[in-house]
C-alpha cells in the first residue's frame, strides 16, 4: 500500500471525524501534505481545518450526489390509480434516481 493509498484509507475510515497531521505522522506518513495534494490532484475534495498551533485536521468531503447510471425508477402511477388528494404526476418519465438515494434504499 502506498502512502497516498494509506492517507485515503485513513480519511475514508475517519469519516466526519477527520484525521489529524499527528495521526498521519504516527501512521508513518511524514510528508502528508504532499499526499493530500496528490489526492486533491486526483479529484478528491479534502477540507483542512486548523485545530490549534501546528495541529491540523483533514476531512474527506463526500462528492455531490450525481444521477445513477443504468438504474431506472419505477414508472409513476397512472392518474386513475391515484386518490383525488394526491399530487398528479408530471410527465410520463420516471423520476431521476441519484447515487446517494441508492445508498439509503433497501431496494437497490
Amino acid at each position: 500500500m502506498t502512502k497516498k493509498e494509506k492517507v485515503l484509507s485513513m480519511l475514508q475510515a475517519a469519516g466526519d471525524r477527520g484525521v489529524t497531521n499527528r495521526e498521519l505522522n504516527d501512521a508513518g506518513v511524514y510528508r502528508y501534505s504532499a499526499r493530500i495534494k496528490e489526492l486533491r490532484d486526483d479529484g478528491k475534495e479534502i477540507l483542512t481545518t486548523r485545530v490549534k498551533g501546528g495541529l491540523f485536521k483533514f476531512r474527506l468531503v463526500d462528492p455531490p450526489c450525481t444521477p445513477a447510471e443504468g438504474v431506472v425508477a419505477d414508472p409513476p402511477p397512472r392518474e386513475a390509480d391515484l386518490p383525488e388528494s394526491a399530487p398528479k404526476p408530471s410527465g410520463d418519465r420516471p423520476p431521476t434516481l441519484f447515487a446517494c438515494d441508492l445508498n439509503d434504499s433497501p431496494w437497490y
